[in-house]
């Protein structure tokens, strides 16, 4: 499945330490160019624990009562957390559920770059 910047996709994600994965919502942070050339993409989870949003950096609230919030196509009110960083090939992502919007994907980018000291 081809995937754009932006899209909030299911996916087949690792746990950290090796042990396993589950399948959990991940927003693509990949380049649309890389996308389309490559078979695999960049991802970062998103997390129904939302108690570090304004707490600690690296963790952007998709409140979805709001109408940025279900265009991002998630049932619960959720966090991306930007430390959750993950390459993930084409075939392991399920679903493509909603799209964030340019506002959430501006602090996401700056939470990515504040992550990777960029």
């Amino acid at each position: 499945m081809k995937v754009q910047r932006g899209d909030v996709v299911f996916l087949r994600f690792p746990f950290s330490d090796g042990s396993g994965s589950k399948v959990c919502p991940a927003v693509v942070v990949q380049s649309d160019r890389d996308n389309q050339r490559l078979e695999s993409t960049i991802v970062v989870s998103i997390t129904g624990n939302t108690r570090l949003v304004g707490k600690e950096p690296g963790h952007i609230l998709i409140d979805v009562s709001t109408p940025e919030g279900k265009a991002a196509g998630l049932r619960f009110t959720s966090a991306v957390n930007t430390h959750g960083l993950f390459t993930a090939h084409a075939n392991l992502i399920d679903e493509h559920v909603g799209q964030l919007s340019p506002r959430l994907m501006e602090l996401v980018d700056a939470e990515l770059r504040a992550s990777l000291g960029l």
